[in-house]
């Protein structure tokens, strides 16, 4: 007779086989809820993979991964949630795995492009590149003439032969204290505002240089991009004699006197920076504490000769024969202003002379009138000067009456031809003078 089992009753081996089931469950929540060697697991297994831009930077991981799971059910079939092919069905269950346990989604995003619909919620904030500040001043240390790093240069490049090109390549060979410092204060704002380069020697005792470096200055400057200013302390050079295009030529000087008691005393007492004095400020050495009619009467070297001849070999140039005062010189200067010198200027009148450079080269001189009343304004006002010898001391007029008409009297000859062409371009321009002296 066979065993019966009672209707409704479960079977011993069914108990069993529920309670493998339940060890089962257990353990499987326990590996996954409690186990730490399961975040090293899943760590290892998501280590072999490329590493992706998380999509998702919210705060709650559970959210983020319930997004992500939504999502992943509501796509067309065979598409990724970007509208790409699917590469695997468990790529997205990984990808829900990981936002819950680590915060990170690494799915693929692909490069946005105009035609995906997304493109109009990316919001992407680019900072526009700033534009690097123009640099129109340019100081220059002229005496190696290999350093031409800092210069606009362009090879191969030449200037049209016509009068407005040339006015565009500028020298200002200026004459030593000839209010040359102010006037270059002058340009430094005039080039930042016409937009010129303004280039500025740092040699500043070399006024006669050789042949050799005299064709080797020429040259660069004749590759210098326009429109530009060069200036330093130099004696006219002629760059025709080098076969290159010549430039415009500009100065400004003073009387001849004045200016050689300014430079007498700066070299003992400096202006008001304390700037290139021959002697320290405490120094008692007599030829120091010697006024300038003094050296000139004991017919000292320093004041009489060659010393006395200093504003024409600017514009005479390098030929031996100008550095001494002689009718030569003094021709050869005119010369060389009437065919090269668009405008030289007088430091006595100097608002007259910027009205005059304001005509002549206005691409480089626009607004130099009012720059520069402005900038005096602002002395006046602050009770400073720039440039201005500390201290000097007139001589006699005796003394005076013989420096003008025995040792500068080519230099007065030159001063006063040069201001009576300053006169007669003003009329020819129809400038009016502004009757106010600067000095």
């Amino acid at each position: 007779m066979g065993t019966m089992t009672t209707q409704g009753t479960v079977p011993k081996s069914s108990y069993t086989f529920l309670k493998l089931q339940l060890v089962a469950v257990c353990c499987l929540a326990f590996w996954l809820f409690v186990s730490p060697p399961k975040l090293d697991y899943l760590k290892h297994t998501f280590s072999s993979q490329p590493a992706r831009t998380p999509l998702i930077s919210s705060t709650s991981n559970i959210d983020r991964g319930s997004r992500l799971f939504q999502s992943s059910l509501h796509r067309p079939g065979g598409t990724t949630r970007d509208g790409l092919p699917e590469t695997s069905p468990s790529s997205r269950s990984d990808d829900v795995a990981e936002v819950l346990l680590t915060g990170k989604d690494h799915t693929v995003k692909p490069t946005p492009t105009l035609s995906q619909e997304n493109i109009t919620n990316t919001i992407v904030e680019i900072e526009p590149a700033e534009e690097p500040q123009h640099t129109w001043m340019i100081k220059w240390q002229d005496r190696d003439f290999s350093k031409t790093k800092k210069l606009p240069i362009t090879e191969g490049y030449t200037w049209n032969n016509t009068r407005e090109e040339v006015k565009r390549h500028v020298i200002f060979n200026r004459v030593g204290k000839c209010g040359s410092r102010s006037v270059l204060n002058l340009l430094q704002s005039l080039a930042k505002n016409n937009h010129f380069y303004l280039i500025s020697s740092q040699v500043y005792n070399d006024k006669r240089i050789s042949s050799e470096n005299q064709e080797k200055l020429v040259s660069i400057l004749s590759k210098v991009q326009s429109p530009f200013i060069y200036q330093r302390h130099l004696h006219f050079i002629n760059f025709t004699e080098y076969g290159f295009q010549h430039p415009t030529y500009i100065n400004i000087i003073r009387d001849p006197l004045e200016r050689a008691v300014s430079q007498y005393y700066f070299i003992r007492f400096g202006d008001e920076k304390k700037q290139e004095r021959r002697f320290s400020q405490n120094s008692t050495d007599p030829r120091k504490l010697m006024s300038y009619e003094q050296c000139v009467i004991q017919q000292v070297p320093e004041c009489i000769g060659k010393r006395a001849f200093y504003i024409v070999p600017f514009f005479c140039g390098h030929d031996p024969r100008c550095r001494f005062p002689t009718a030569w010189a003094l021709e050869r200067a005119i010369e060389n202003v009437k065919k090269h010198y668009v405008a030289v200027g007088i430091l006595e009148e100097l608002q007259d002379s910027l009205q005059v450079f304001q005509k002549v080269l206005p691409d480089m001189f626009s607004g130099a009138l009012d720059t520069f009343l402005r900038f005096e304004q602002i002395a006046n006002r602050n009770k400073t000067s720039v440039g201005v010898t500390q201290y000097k001391k007139k001589p006699s007029t005796k003394t005076a009456l013989y420096v003008k008409n025995v040792l500068m009297k080519y230099e007065y000859q030159f001063y006063n031809w040069i201001k009576n062409r300053m006169h007669q371009q003003m009329a020819d321009l129809g400038i009016k003078s502004y009757h106010k002296s600067y000095r």
